[in-house]
């Protein structure tokens, strides 16, 4: 959680105003923002299947196929010393897994599997092979905090995020690929304070978000002779069969977040 280490990272050096309940009653606190010292980082994560050990259980032996790959980068300091310092973050994530590699065993399986190698122009030939999953995705934060002067504290960020899973929506052993979506997501926000120490006793805090969060859900899959997908098709109750596209796919779907907040 970028958002989260970030903040942490600007408390400790004190760019925040903090407010805080004691025994005593309300704290009010205005400290010295950010550092006058340019400073950033590196990371790097990275997992692989090949490193995993299989996983046996109910006379089924798992063996795992999948790679990640994280990365990103911090960096922070002044723009104008003593008055005005920013702060960015980066974090990308390339995640594939391979699951399906193997389907329960059973005769109408056998025979759904072979009718499918050439029924319907044989656009289903492969719908239950192995299916490859997606979880790809990118965070990046950008901050600045700007000490408009000993009373008053101004601090504006911005968030993006975006990730994609292609075959992201089920995971069931007996439904075909084309049982499936890419599921996707992205947001945008910017945010923003204003800390004011207009009396001895008395603080005021302005607040605002200004957002907007996209969700859809795409369909890439076979397609049925002359370009129409393949509809959703459940059959076998007792083997739960499913091929073709979900009922409820594609989904368009969005929402905005306007927010104003003012304390006293």
């Amino acid at each position: 959680n970028l958002d989260a280490v970030q903040e942490m990272v600007v408390t400790s050096q004190g760019a925040n105003a903090e407010f805080g309940r004691s025994a005593g009653g309300f704290v009010n606190v205005i400290t010295k923002s950010g550092t006058n010292t340019l400073k950033g980082s590196l990371h790097y994560f990275g997992k692989d299947g090949a490193l995993s050990s299989d996983l046996e259980g109910n006379g089924q032996r798992l063996t795992p196929d999948f790679g990640q790959h994280q990365f990103g980068f911090t960096l922070g300091g002044p723009i104008i010393k003593d008055k005005l310092w920013f702060f960015t973050a980066y974090d990308q994530q390339a995640f594939t897994e391979t699951k399906q590699q193997t389907r329960p065993s059973s005769s109408e399986f056998t025979a759904l599997n072979a009718y499918l190698q050439t029924a319907f122009g044989g656009a289903l030939a492969n719908d239950f092979g192995a299916i490859e999953r997606s979880n790809d995705a990118r965070v990046f934060l950008a901050k600045i905090d700007w000490r408009l002067s000993d009373k008053h504290l101004f601090s504006a960020k911005y968030n993006y995020t975006n990730n994609e899973q292609v075959n992201g929506t089920f995971d069931v052993a007996t439904w075909g690929r084309s049982a499936n979506a890419i599921e996707k997501g992205s947001s945008n926000a910017l945010s923003g304070s204003l800390t004011s120490q207009l009396s001895n006793n008395v603080a005021n805090e302005f607040r605002f978000q200004v957002a907007r969060e996209d969700r859809p859900r795409d369909y890439d899959a076979p397609t049925l002779p002359g370009g129409r997908d393949f509809p959703d098709i459940a059959m076998d109750f007792g083997n739960a069969f499913r091929i073709g596209r979900p009922f409820f796919i594609p989904v368009e779907y969005y929402d905005t977040r306007l927010q104003l907040l003012n304390n006293i």
